[in-house]
């Protein structure tokens, strides 16, 4: 599954989430939901929050150029409000998973499908890159791969030394010449 595919179908997909995004702790955008224009530097400002709640607490925080008061902040999620509609922003290892919804729902809800899914992906242990070498795998029936997450461009056809991570992630390298 793609991070788009997170965002479309685990967040917006809900109907409880207007719009979401899944962005790297570097504050860049991996995933979003269409018209949702969310900022390197206001996902920056969220990772410092998680690191000082107090701080993000006292000062709010802007999403989609729309500034939020900050009703809970831990070292994990951080609960904003703006009028009626509000913000969830759960962070894992490698993600943060940013989640918008308007007047008419319960924010429990939208705090409930993001934290399940940022929970999903700690569970996983996603060891979360945004570069060519790292490749998601899924092992069925343990006998066939194939391919769930693909970053860049890969030709298959290459060589590639598989390295197993744990929990169905590998690491994937490109060497020169081919390792049996």
């Amino acid at each position: 599954m793609s991070w788009q595919s997170f965002v479309d179908t685990n967040l917006v997909g809900t109907g409880q989430i207007s719009q979401a995004a899944i962005c790297g702790l570097d504050g860049g955008v991996w995933a979003k939901s269409p018209g949702f224009d969310v900022k390197i530097d206001e996902v920056k400002k969220l990772v410092e929050g998680y690191n000082k709640p107090e701080d993000i607490t006292a000062s709010g925080f802007t999403i989609n150029g729309e500034k939020y008061f900050t009703l809970q902040a831990t070292d994990r999620s951080i609960y904003g409000r703006r009028g009626a509609s509000g913000a969830v922003c759960v962070k894992s290892n490698k993600a943060v998973i940013i989640s918008l919804y308007g007047e008419n729902v319960e924010a429990g809800n939208v705090v409930n499908v993001t934290e399940k899914l940022c929970d999903y992906f700690i569970q996983l242990q996603y060891s979360i890159q945004t570069n060519d070498e790292i490749i998601l795998l899924s092992i069925v029936n343990n006998t066939s791969i194939f391919r769930d997450v693909l970053t860049d461009d890969v030709d298959l056809l290459k060589p590639y030394t598989v390295n197993a991570l744990g929990n169905g992630l590998f690491s994937v390298d490109n060497p020169s010449t081919p390792v049996l």
